[in-house]
């Protein structure tokens, strides 16, 4: 039940795997590259450990007594434990961010990324969590999001470039314009199909506007 909701924490955070670790690329990187990528995977288990403390059968309960049964209690609980969820993630991008000189660079942006996201997501009752987590929503979008594969496929890996230098420095591309500029594609993307879905339409627009909006990747655009 934990684990389902930190992925509801992923999807809602702008749809990108900010949290989570794909599988090591079978190519010849140096051992410091893997033992960065195993410290990583570390540190990232230790955030769902540390989640799990407040996202919980017992802890949702006690926020649908709090504030009554809804449409998804799962989202008011991550809002109400915003505070406990952010001190996980920032004592896991902490932990990251002496792997390497790229997680020197990327850990104070990606915090910035899911400060401001977890913020966006829970305003208005967490009305875009809520359109995201909606199964109604899910569905409708289940075939339009093929479409759109080619600019989700790109984010699918980003993550390893996040964290760990690479062997060969020309491999190395990653910077936060560059994930700024994939995200908002992937959003402009949503958009243009998630018409016949008004809810999830409207949710694009407003992910999109804020992202254009935000501290983090304004600039960019």
């Amino acid at each position: 039940m934990a684990s389902h909701r930190l992925l509801i924490i992923s999807g809602t955070l702008l749809a990108v795997s900010i949290l989570s670790f794909s599988d090591p690329i079978p190519s010849p990187y140096e051992s410091r590259f893997l033992e960065c990528e195993r410290k990583a995977r570390e540190a990232k288990r230790n955030f769902e450990i540390c989640c799990e403390r407040d996202i919980n059968n017992e802890a949702i309960n006690e926020t649908i007594r709090i504030f009554g049964n809804s449409n998804c209690s799962t989202c008011t609980h991550l809002c109400r434990k915003k505070d406990e969820v952010s001190k996980c993630y920032w004592k896991m991008t902490e932990e990251i961010a002496t792997l390497s000189n790229k997680s020197v660079v990327m850990m104070p942006f990606l915090r910035n990324i899911f400060d401001e996201t977890y913020s966006a997501v829970c305003e208005n009752d967490a009305e875009i969590m809520r359109v995201i987590a909606a199964p109604d929503s899910r569905m409708c979008m289940r075939d339009q999001l093929k479409a759109c594969s080619p600019q989700l496929a790109a984010l699918d890996d980003i993550d390893k470039l996040f964290f760990c230098n690479y062997k060969d420095p020309a491999d190395d591309k990653l910077t936060s314009e560059l994930f700024c500029q994939k995200i908002l594609s992937a959003l402009e993307c949503i958009k243009g199909i998630s018409g016949n879905c008004p809810d999830f339409h409207r949710t694009a627009i407003s992910l999109e506007n804020k992202l254009r909006n935000s501290n983090s990747c304004s600039k960019y655009y």
